[in-house]
């Protein structure tokens, strides 16, 4: 099953994904054959005692939230549970933790300080606080890109 950009889940045969010849270019069109919403095909891999394989760049599995559902379910699922999602999802959050465990990572730059931190740098990486892997990724070389807009709603850090 594929989780599709709108939350439908549509059931794919594994050839269909291997012939997606650009899976990083050009989103995967699934066919007709749709299951229906993420909790409508859990509900589907509960009853048919699938393991669900949690390898989805999306804000639903990279969240935590799928996973809950799974845990809520008793489906099994590969990948971290949702504790662990949900921490990593939090950019900020998940640095500090990474901190006490000894892992060293960029300074955090607030978005009242970005002119001053562009100007040091010369460039920056933008991304909301709050979001999945490259999702909403920018590369700043300017000032004249309004930062703010590129954030959702939490701490505003770059």
């Amino acid at each position: 099953m594929v989780l599709d950009v709108d939350d439908s889940v549509y059931e794919i045969e594994s050839e269909a994904l291997l012939r997606h010849s650009r899976p990083f270019e050009e989103p995967f069109k699934p066919d007709d054959r749709r299951v229906g919403g993420i909790k409508q095909a859990l509900d589907q891999a509960r009853a048919e005692n699938r393991v669900a394989g949690a390898r989805l760049a999306r804000r639903t599995a990279e969240n935590g939230e799928l996973q809950a559902m799974c845990e809520l379910r008793g489906i099994p699922f590969t990948g971290s549970g949702s504790a662990s999602s949900h921490l990593a999802f939090d950019k900020v959050a998940a640095k500090r933790f990474a901190a006490i465990a000894g892992v060293k990572a960029p300074a955090d730059v607030v978005l009242a300080q970005a002119e001053a931190a562009l100007a040091e740098h010369g460039k920056l990486i933008a991304k909301p606080t709050r979001d999945g892997s490259s999702y909403g990724l920018m590369f700043v070389n300017s000032n004249r890109i309004s930062l703010p807009s590129v954030t959702r709603p939490g701490p505003k850090t770059i």
